[in-house]
């Protein structure tokens, strides 16, 4: 399981992060799930090679990575977002297991 830290939440999204996140957290303990939580910088360094990377690098590098356009289902920044983190988890795993 791959989660990444919230950037900036506050008030009732913080209150409603926060459960869920802790939802997720108790699944994952009774499932004995590895997790890696990843911040935001450490998504977009490892997808596009910048922390400081944009939305458009992200997604440029994504499409690159997959070399083919991706398809978007319903929020585009939602779904670049959750691509990215799912590849960051894979690309950290990998090379966990190639440095072991």
């Amino acid at each position: 399981v791959v989660y990444e830290e919230p950037a900036s939440v506050a008030g009732r999204n913080l209150l409603l992060v926060n459960r869920a996140l802790g939802a997720m957290l108790v699944v994952i303990e009774d499932f004995n799930l590895p997790m890696l939580e990843v911040s935001p910088s450490h998504v977009k360094l490892k997808v596009a090679g910048s922390g400081k990377a944009d939305k458009e690098q992200v997604e440029a590098a994504l499409q690159s990575y997959f070399d083919k356009p991706i398809t978007y289902t319903t929020n585009e920044d939602d779904e670049t977002d959750g691509i990215a983190i799912a590849l960051c988890g894979y690309l950290n795993t990998r090379q966990e297991v190639l440095t072991a």
